[in-house]
């Protein structure tokens, strides 16, 4: 799938050239060199991740549903007391 992460020494992202990333350059301080290399998205792409994420989604949801109803359906019978989430 991924490469990994890649961290630049002492780069910066320019929002007024593209987003792109740049490092200055070894020789020359005062010149920058534009870091070539592959977008997260990319990686995203080559390694199938949005089909492996669907799989997933599709293998998991029905399991949730039925758990989340379940609770509903005890908590409306008053056997549970539901807990809010953003507590």
């Amino acid at each position: 799938m991924g490469g990994g992460w890649t961290t630049v020494l002492d780069g910066f992202i320019a929002r007024n050239w593209r987003g792109n990333v740049y490092t200055a350059d070894e020789t020359n301080r005062r010149t920058l060199r534009q870091v070539k290399g592959r977008k997260p998205g990319d990686y995203y792409i080559r390694g199938g991740i949005g089909k492996v994420a669907e799989n997933k989604a599709r293998e998991r949801l029905p399991i949730e549903v039925n758990r989340r109803l379940r609770d509903v359906i005890l908590a409306a019978q008053g056997k549970i007391k539901l807990r809010a989430l953003n507590q």
